[in-house]
Order: C-alpha cells, then structure tokens, then sequence
C-alpha cells in the first residue's frame, strides 16, 4: 500500500523537475533570443525611418499600377484597393518625425477605418461617409507633412525628392478617396460612361486625370459640390509643381555639388 503511493508521488515529482527544467530552458532560449530580435528590430526600423518617403512613393507607384488589375478582377475591388489605400496611408502616419504624434494620428486612423468597416457592414451611410472624410483629413495632413520635409531642406537629397513626389502622389490618391465618397453619399454627382459604375479606381483615375489637367473628359463631375472639389485640386496639382520645381531648383543653384 506504501509503495504504491509512494511510486504516483515520484513520479509526480519526476514530471515537475522536467517541466521545470523545460521552462527554464525556453526562458534562457528566449533571453539569448530576445535582445537579437530586438537589435533586428530596431535596425529594420532605423532603415525604414532614413527610407521612408522612399519606401512610400514606391508603394503608392505599386498601389497605382495595381489597381486596374485589381478592378478587372472583380473580386471586391474596392475593398482590396481599399485596404492597399490605407496601408500607404498608414506609412505615411507613421513617419511624422514626433513618435507622439504618430502614434495618435495611427490610433485615430484605426479607429476610422474600424468605424467605417462597421458602418459599412450595418448598413449606416451617414457614418461610413463621416469616417471616410476624417480619414481624408489625416490624408491630407499626412501629405502636408511630406511636404513640409520636402520644403524645409537646406540642400536637395535622394529622400527629399521622393517626400515631393510622394507628396504628389498621396494628394491624388487623397482626393480619389474624397470623389469617391461624395459619389458614394451623393448618387450621379459624376458622370461616367454607360453602363459602368463610379468605383473607387474610377474616383482615383479621376483625381490623377483632374490633377494633371488631362481631362479626357470620360468621367466629369454633375453637382456643384464635385465640380468645387474638382476645381480645387486641379490648382493645388498646378501650384504644387510650380512651387515645388522653383524650390528644387534655387537648392540647386545655392549647392550644386550636393546634386
């Protein structure tokens, strides 16, 4: 009867010396592991930081070319292309040179993107609108970051030139989402050609078309509001390339061996 006890309790024992040995193992595994990680970590981010406005330019040259294929694959086109909107807008939140200040702007950006899935998925326009135009606003003022690092140099480097072009970029994508959503809140505020639908690549298309001055003329705001809008964008797209050219410009002449 003793010994009979006595065998479950050692062996008992015999378990828990192991799985205490275990722990300590992938605790001590963990230690050598974790500094690595971070090390790792804090290089990638160093990296990322230096490159950033680079890293965002190519991403939103990505977004802009893989949209049409995105809208022929008729596979919720304007989710995908949604979701790739807000990842280059999410990096462009991140690299505002204050941690405090990204840091609140990427929470409030979540929070609007949350608000909007939510209001999308029940149904609620008046919302869904709402959180798209805060999500605009912070577009925007993440664009005005990118071109006040573009503006503000004392001499012309890689990353500043492609702060401005991205700069560039973002405006247009920006006020694609924005033509987007007052076709969304207003029905046939655009005209488009027969039989197709204002998506959200059409509200993109239509911003770079407007911004560039091209106006082929397919796509053309109805209502008063979209041809403000329109308008607007066409003299901020002129305005941004003459100021910024002239500024390009004076920082090559002031130094012309830093080109």
């Amino acid at each position: 009867m003793g010994i009979g006890t006595r065998e479950p309790r050692d062996h008992q024992a015999t378990v828990r010396k192991r799985r205490a040995g275990y722990c300590r193992s992938i605790h001590g595994g963990i230690r050598r592991v974790t500094p690595s990680i971070h090390r790792t970590l804090r290089r990638a981010f160093s990296y990322w930081f230096g490159h950033r406005y680079t890293i965002l330019f190519y991403s939103l040259l990505f977004t802009l070319l893989a949209a049409p294929f995105i809208t022929l694959a008729r596979f919720h086109s304007n989710l995908l292309l949604g979701i790739l909107l807000s990842a280059n807008l999410a990096t462009a939140l991140a690299g505002f040179k204050s941690r405090h200040i990204s840091h609140v702007l990427l929470v409030f950006f979540s929070v609007m993107i949350s608000i909007r899935l939510a209001a999308g998925s029940a149904d609620m326009q008046g919302l869904t609108t709402g959180a798209t135009i805060a999500t605009v606003l912070l577009g925007f003022f993440a664009a005005a970051e990118a071109v006040r690092v573009a503006m503000s140099s004392k001499k012309i480097s890689k990353e500043h030139l492609y702060a401005a072009l991205g700069a560039y970029l973002l405006f247009g994508f920006v006020f694609g989402v924005l033509h987007f959503a007052i076709a969304e809140g207003w029905p046939g505020a655009y005209g488009v050609p027969a039989g197709e639908q204002f998506t959200l690549h059409s509200g993109v298309y239509f911003s770079f078309v407007t911004q560039t001055t091209l106006g082929y003329g397919d796509i053309f705001p109805i209502i008063e509001i979209a041809r403000a809008l329109s308008v607007v964008q066409a003299i901020i797209g002129q305005l941004y390339l003459a100021v910024m050219v002239a500024r390009l410009v004076s920082l090559y002449v002031m130094n012309p061996d830093d080109v």
